[in-house]
Parts: structure tokens; C-alpha cells; sequence
């Protein structure tokens, strides 16, 4: 993907800025699989009282992490990599007596994915569980699809259902997770049982995740159905909306036609 960068500057500030500032940015993004879509910089001169002069890059980055595999904070760690270009930019400026300030608000971050991507990958989280775990679900779903994709295993539709216990300490809250993965048949290698392998330990290196920012205490895994291509039914798994769901796994399973039903993969 090709970024659109535009910059707005009095031309004296335009190369430093380009080199020492943008270009550091798409250069701290890449390595994490993130792609900038758009950067646009409008920066602004002001004085102190002292007479030193204080550039404001006021800065608005749309990016594309549908390839990446962070899962967790992308927004915090995008900021960081803006905030260390930065650094870096008033290094430069040092020798110029130029000091580069961006206030809270002179930064903007979106978070996007290519049509490209989405029309390659038409994978569907589906997420069955109390409302105030389903955004952090539906991440966690996200990284283990991306562990199949690398593993060069395609997904149709991805289940995770959802239930509290409460574990005793503390009377702090657990999930118990089921899960249900139909599978494409495009350069599928594996057999049923390695595929589970696969997920149980794509779920493990991202549990972690999970527990910090759900405040878990305990993460423990129920039923897991391996839905492979060509099977006619999706198996049983329990879920608070079984009918629903497995209607529309159901459906999946069967119709390669059928358009996502609940998530898109982002």
C-alpha cells in the first residue's frame, strides 16, 4: 500500500519535517505490520516569550492494521512511534534553536483496512457472551485468526462463546471459552487434530492478553468443534444463543456465497 502523506509547512520546515519526522513515523510502523494509509502534517510556527520558536506539527495518521500482529493498545503503541519521531525531529531542530511540541489534541490516529484485505480474508468472528466482553473477544478472535492466516490456514467463521464463573478469589470473575472454527478448503494441509493444536495455542499466547484487559482471574476452555470443508453440519456447541449461531454457521458451512454475518475481520 502506497501512503498518501501530505505536508503543510512553510517550506523552510518541509524536507526536515519529511525526513526526520514522517518518514521516521512509516519507518516505526512498518516492522509491526501496520501500514499507513494517509499522514497528513499542518504545522504551525509560534514564538515563546523569550523569542525561541516552537513548531507545532499538528498530525492526522490513518492506518491500516488488518496486517499486524498486535492485537492489544495498537492505538498506545502507534502513539508512541509518532511520539519518538518527535525525538527525533527536535534533534534536528536543536541546531536551529527550534523546539517541536504536538499538544494532546494536534494528534489523531484512524484505524482502517484495505478493501484488498477484507475481500481476501471474508472471516467472521462471531462472538456469544456478556456485552462488556465482546469488543475485547472479537480482538482476541482477531489474533488467532491472523496465527491460523500465517500458518497458511484459511478461516470461514470463527465462534467464541462466553461464560462467567466466579472463582472464589475474590470472588473475582472467570471465562469459560467454547469455540467452533469452520474452515476454508483452499491449501488446507492439517488434519482436525493439529488444527486444534493450533488454536489451543494461539488462545494460550493471547490469554494473557485477555485476563489484563478484562480483569480476569481465570481463563479455562470448554467444547472445541473443528468444522473441516465438506462437512454438512456444523457440530453442537454450547452457546446462550445456540439456535441463532449455529443456524448461522450452519449456513457458512454450506453457502460460500453467504456475506459476513456479524463482524468483518479488521
Amino acid at each position: 500500500m502506497t501512503e498518501d502523506v501530505m505536508i503543510i509547512v512553510n517550506p523552510e520546515y518541509h524536507n526536515i519535517l519529511r525526513f526526520e519526522f514522517v518518514d521516521r513515523i512509516i519507518q516505526g510502523l512498518e516492522p509491526l505490520g501496520i501500514e499507513p494509509v494517509r499522514i497528513f502534517v499542518k504545522a504551525e510556527e509560534h514564538f515563546l516569550r523569550d523569542g525561541r520558536k516552537v513548531l507545532v506539527p499538528l498530525t492526522y495518521l490513518a492506518v491500516d492494521d488488518s496486517k499486524s500482529y498486535l492485537i492489544y493498545d495498537q492505538d498506545i503503541i502507534v502513539e508512541s512511534i509518532v511520539h519518538k519521531a518527535l525525538e527525533n525531529l527536535n534533534d534536528a531542530l536543536k541546531k536551529r534553536g527550534i523546539l517541536a511540541y504536538i499538544p494532546e489534541e494536534g494528534l489523531k490516529i484512524d484505524f482502517t483496512t484495505s478493501e484488498e484485505y477484507i475481500n481476501e480474508n471474508k472471516a467472521s468472528i462471531i462472538v456469544d457472551g456478556p456485552d462488556e466482553y465482546v469488543k475485547e473477544l472479537e480482538r482476541f478472535g482477531k489474533g488467532i485468526v491472523i496465527q491460523f492466516k500465517d500458518k497458511g490456514v484459511k478461516i470461514e467463521s470463527f465462534v467464541i462463546s462466553a461464560q462467567e464463573f466466579y472463582t472464589g478469589l475474590g470472588q473475582r470473575k472467570g471465562l469459560k471459552l467454547d469455540f467452533a472454527l469452520t474452515l476454508k478448503r483452499e491449501g488446507l494441509q492439517y488434519s482436525k487434530e493439529t488444527i486444534e493444536e493450533f488454536l489451543l495455542g494461539a488462545a494460550d499466547r493471547y490469554a494473557s492478553f485477555l485476563l489484563n484487559s478484562l480483569n480476569l482471574a481465570k481463563i479455562t476452555y470448554g467444547s472445541i468443534h473443528i468444522i473441516m470443508p465438506g462437512e454438512k453440519k456444523a457440530p453442537s456447541i454450547v452457546l446462550n444463543q445456540i439456535d441463532k449461531i449455529l443456524e448461522e454457521v450452519e449456513e457458512i458451512t454450506n453457502d460460500e456465497r453467504i456475506q459476513e454475518l456479524v463482524t468483518i475481520l479488521k
